[in-house]
């Protein structure tokens, strides 16, 4: 039996319009929206209008289709042991890609030893700088590339004694003892130099590491760091203590003093490229 013309074209336009509804249970809200917003909001050349939120004339029908990206939420904090001492660091995100992290690191007990043309120095490191990073994660993984400033306050500080094997040169001679107004005087007696070494106060760094602390839901992960803090050349302030030769003689001291000091900055320019190295566990909240 043929049916009528009117009759096939009703019934199309029902299945059409079912089809459309029970495709739409499945589709995430912000697509089911944006389809029905394309749809025809009254009945048209006898095609029925089954949709029961038919949108008034004049009403804004556009809409995304693009579901926005979800922004990792909750905070962490890290705790990490390397090189730069005992660390802490809290992390937070800044979009799906990026974290930043904010941290203080610390240690008090670094003693090692070098000598100078004339000098035997024993030096104590104290670590002390404050980290302003960003991490990035490419690759939708735990790996990151990192960059940031750090706030230095490394210092070194530093004990020196004069070594005695070929005497000290004053005046381009050097001398193991001497008379002066009928006084003996030695080696010994010209005392030792103290001082400390610092550091350029704000360096960059450059470095990459494993570990993304807001990824993988709340508890314990770990996390290391691979980098190099440029912390520029150091520049030391020394003075001598305990001269006990005569008042001249310890001036001329003074003045050898300033070759010293350029000989031990040049000594500790393997510092200016500080090797970073961490590895440590974070918790998030």
């Amino acid at each position: 039996m043929r049916l009528p013309p009117t009759f096939s074209v009703t019934f199309s336009g029902l299945f059409f319009y079912m089809t459309l509804a029970a495709h739409a249970a499945d589709t995430p809200p912000g697509l089911a929206d944006g389809l029905a917003a394309e749809l025809p909001t009254g009945p048209s050349d006898g095609m029925m209008n089954s949709s029961p939120s038919a949108q008034p004339a004049g009403a804004p029908v556009a809409r995304s289709l693009n579901m926005p990206a979800s922004k990792p939420t909750g905070k962490a904090i890290s705790l990490l042991v390397g090189t730069t001492g005992l660390a802490i660091h809290g992390v937070g995100a800044i979009n799906s890609e990026m974290n930043a992290r904010i941290g203080v690191n610390y240690f008090n007990n670094v003693d090692f030893s070098t000598n100078t043309k004339y000098v035997d120095w024993n030096l104590h490191l104290k670590l002390r700088t404050f980290d302003f990073l960003l991490d990035w994660f490419p690759w939708d993984s735990n790996f990151r590339f990192t960059s940031g400033v750090v706030f230095n306050r490394n210092q070194i500080e530093a004990q020196g004694t004069y070594a005695n094997v070929d005497g000290i040169g004053i005046g381009g001679l050097p001398f193991t003892s001497f008379t002066y107004q009928g006084v003996d005087y030695n080696v010994s007696q010209v005392g030792g130099l103290k001082g400390k070494i610092d550091f350029q106060p704000v360096s960059p760094y450059l470095g990459m590491g494993w570990g993304n602390a807001l990824k993988d839901g709340k508890g314990w992960g770990l996390s290391s760091d691979v980098g190099i803090l440029f912390q520029g050349s150091p520049t030391s302030r020394t003075s001598a203590e305990n001269c006990t030769l005569p008042s001249r003689a310890c001036e001329m001291i003074s003045i050898l003093l300033a070759s010293e000091d350029q000989r031990l900055n040049d000594k500790l320019k393997r510092f200016r490229a500080y090797p970073v190295i961490r590895v440590g566990v974070n918790y998030r909240f």
